[in-house]
């Protein structure tokens, strides 16, 4: 499964790349709006993790975004805001949600549910 993570925290974006790689999932990061763009247009995505908040776009500009360009592709937010928040923001928008910080196991639990 190929996975893209959208995450600006470097730290937070290796660690869910080395667990998803531990796991025989591809898995690609993005920082920025450009390197967001460009992967999506490159497409071939499952799974797209969106940190809600990255400095040059809103998580509802990333969603938006994969939405556009990679419509196949399930959203997960992964974010250390209240989720009740979020979720009341953006309803149905997402397939999933996964509060920071998180354990490896309840990691691997989402995205497992995405398949």
């Amino acid at each position: 499964m190929r996975v893209l993570i959208i995450d600006d925290d470097e730290a937070v974006s290796a660690t869910m790349q080395a667990v998803l790689s531990c796991h025989d999932h591809e898995a690609v990061v993005a920082r920025c709006r450009r390197e967001v763009t460009r992967e999506l247009e490159a497409g071939g995505y499952d799974i797209v993790l969106v940190d809600w908040t990255l400095p040059d776009m809103s998580g509802r500009e990333a969603i938006e975004t994969v939405r556009e360009l990679c419509l196949q592709a399930k959203i997960c937010i992964v974010t250390g805001m209240d989720i009740d928040d979020i979720e009341a923001e953006i309803g149905a928008a997402v397939d999933g949600l996964l509060q920071k910080p998180f354990d490896i196991q309840m990691f691997m639990s989402v995205i497992d549910g995405l398949r």
